[in-house]
């Protein structure tokens, strides 16, 4: 499913395309109310990141971003963390069909234009 923020496009600027991992996540975050819902005082903040998200036209875009975009590693390789309200984070990981890598087989984030949101969580405390 396609999360579609009030953004102004230019011409010839596209943004991301955001597809979440199931229909209920896509639900819970499809509105700042739904978002507050289901993440409580976390929830405005979600709604803002994945905004931010939606106006940048690459993955790489939200490395400056608030939220610091961050690789995850361990059982978590390939997968991203953009920080919410300490310790939570939006997870996800590109979408792209075929993931755009570099020479050394990372993730060429330069490139990502696909993202797929998996959850909104703590993974410190698993």
């Amino acid at each position: 499913m396609l999360y579609a923020a009030a953004r102004s496009t230019e011409p010839g600027e596209r943004p991301i395309n955001i597809v979440f991992a199931d229909g209920r996540l896509a639900r819970d975050c499809a509105s700042e109310r739904a978002c507050v819902r289901r993440f409580g005082v976390n929830g405005r903040r979600v709604q803002r990141r994945l905004q931010e998200l939606q106006a940048a036209e690459v993955l790489s875009d939200m490395r400056n971003a608030p939220g610091r975009l961050h690789p995850l590693s361990g059982n978590r390789a390939g997968e991203y963390a953009v920080s919410i309200l300490e310790p939570f984070r939006l997870i996800l990981e590109p979408a792209d069909d075929p993931i755009p890598r570099t020479d050394d087989g990372t993730v060429n984030t330069d490139a990502v234009r696909s993202v797929r949101i998996l959850e909104v969580t703590n993974y410190h405390d698993r």
